[in-house]
């Protein structure tokens, strides 16, 4: 539409142009058939209107190929940014300008200088009348020449003693006023003048991924390389949806405050895709989430008295009872086990600390375990056909992983990486076996949570219905079970078959 709207005004501007320069040229014929008499009172009138369209319309021609050629194309595919309607109406306006004292000097034949010299104390006058309106007018230009911003740009404006701020993207840069949309999609029309007289933050220069942060306070028992790996896995796992991955986020000790310790969480948004509290709400909110599955909670006022040792203010998995927490978490064992049972997995699995970029399995072994993540962040590696391996998923604390090479013996399907450092337990072949021994029937349970959850996520059997998904959920509950036995076969050797049990 805007490109239609150029080409029809540059049609009209070229072609007035051109009829009045034919004009120009024929004058003599066109009126040499009018008649004496009529050639004699209407030539000068002809003339002037003649010599006056040739001017205007060359201004207007001239002003629309500047604008065309070089505004919109050189120096807009240049500079990769539109250039501010301000410029080109400056230019244009020169151009009139030249236009107007040429139809004076050369078409009227009058002095040019004297005109200047009447239209200079004119101009004190309209000066002193119009300062405010000259004062943003000349502002603009400044801003256009200085660079400080383009259209497009997500800038900060701070008052300089009041400290209050405006932040926004620039839509337009006018004679008068600047127009910057809000992040509430409000425009706000600023004075050039009031621009240029506060602070500018431009965010999306040198280019528009910009770094933000927040702040957590951490009590000072938590240790800060736990508290560094819980909050950088936190943030990584934000990452997405305007989130950028490079550069990396960051975790830093910003200062010892009365409360404890307080944390910088640094990360980088791109600014077209999202804004700051958009991403701090999506950050906070991973920072809650890994905080809660690690026990910890964020440094708050207290007063404690205490006649008694002190209880333990966070989880630290030492105690039987945080491992037990953390097992009953996951369906596999929550909804399989006993609390007996629950008990004696949480003192036989083992906790393994992983440095950021170790791996925890390698997809094709067979080395029979899984993990459950108490903190950090993992990321699930696939390669396929020879090709590169490629991030299918990240898993936060609280998920589990490997569970088929320890139920089954399967090869591993996936190579399991720490992002981040990373605390994980070790569930064991033995440690199965030892539940199992004493309790076979958790097989059947296991096998049908296993089996459930592979028919939710399978894409084939979305579209099925209630029936056809209960029976394909109790045939792989039968494969799976039968695989287990066949894996545990010294267990199951002596013991009677368990049932199918699906869910």
């Amino acid at each position: 539409m805007q490109e239609q709207k150029i080409i029809r005004r540059g049609t009209i501007a070229t072609v007035a142009f051109l009829g009045f320069v034919a004009l120009g040229l024929f004058d003599d014929k066109l009126l040499g058939a009018i008649g004496s008499e009529a050639l004699a009172r209407s030539k000068q009138a002809f003339v002037y209107t003649v010599q006056i369209g040739i001017w205007l319309s060359g201004a207007a021609f001239l002003s629309m190929a500047i604008n065309v050629v070089l505004w919109d194309r050189l120096v807009a595919h240049a500079t990769g940014r539109p250039v501010p309607r301000l410029i080109k109406d400056f230019f244009t306006a020169i151009i009139f300008l030249v236009a107007i004292t040429g139809i004076i000097g050369v078409v009227f034949e009058q002095s040019v200088v004297g005109i200047w010299a009447t239209s200079g104390a004119v101009g004190v006058v309209l000066g002193l009348a119009l300062k405010s309106m000259i004062s943003d007018v000349f502002t603009g230009l400044a801003l256009n020449v200085d660079r400080a911003f383009h259209i497009g740009d997500w800038i900060e404006l701070r008052h300089r003693d009041t400290g209050d701020r405006v932040f926004g993207k620039v839509r337009d840069i006018n004679w008068r006023t600047t127009h910057i949309e809000l992040q509430n999609r409000t425009i706000a029309i600023l004075p050039n003048s009031m621009v240029g007289s506060v602070g500018i933050t431009n965010h999306s220069a040198p280019d528009p991924v910009a770094r933000d942060e927040l702040a957590v306070t951490l009590d000072f028992s938590v240790p800060p390389k736990r508290a560094t790996r819980v909050l950088l896995a936190a943030v990584k796992a934000a990452c997405g949806a305007g989130i950028v991955e490079q550069p990396e986020p960051q975790v830093l000790i910003k200062e010892v405050s009365a409360l404890g310790t307080v944390y910088s969480v640094r990360y980088f948004l791109h600014l077209d895709e999202v804004t700051h509290a958009a991403a701090r709400h999506l950050v906070h909110q991973s920072v809650l989430n890994h905080l809660s599955k690690a026990g910890i909670t964020p440094a708050y006022p207290k007063q404690d008295l205490y006649t008694a040792p002190m209880p333990a203010r966070h989880l630290d998995f030492h105690s039987q009872a945080d491992r037990i927490t953390l097992l009953r978490n996951i369906d596999l064992f929550g909804q399989s086990l006993a609390e007996d049972e629950l008990a004696q997995l949480a003192d036989s699995m083992r906790q393994r600390a992983y440095n950021a970029g170790e791996a925890l399995i390698r997809q094709g072994e067979r080395d029979h375990s899984m993990f459950i993540l108490a903190e950090g962040l993992v990321e699930v590696m696939v390669a396929m056909d020879g090709r590169p391996e490629l991030r299918v998923a990240r898993l936060v604390p609280g998920e589990c992983f490997g569970e088929m090479a320890l139920l089954t013996g399967e090869p591993r399907s996936a190579t399991v990486l720490s992002a981040t450092d990373v605390v994980a337990f070790e569930v064991t072949k033995a440690d199965m076996t030892a539940l199992l021994a004493a309790r076979p029937e958790i097989a059947e349970t296991v096998s049908a949570l296993i089996a459930d959850r592979k028919i939710g996520t399978s894409k084939a059997l979305q579209s099925a219905g209630a029936a056809e998904r209960q029976e394909a959920a109790r045939s792989l509950a039968e494969e799976i079970l039968h695989s287990i036995k066949g894996f545990f076969q010294s267990v199951f050797s002596h013991a009677e078959g368990p049932r199918i049990v699906t869910h």
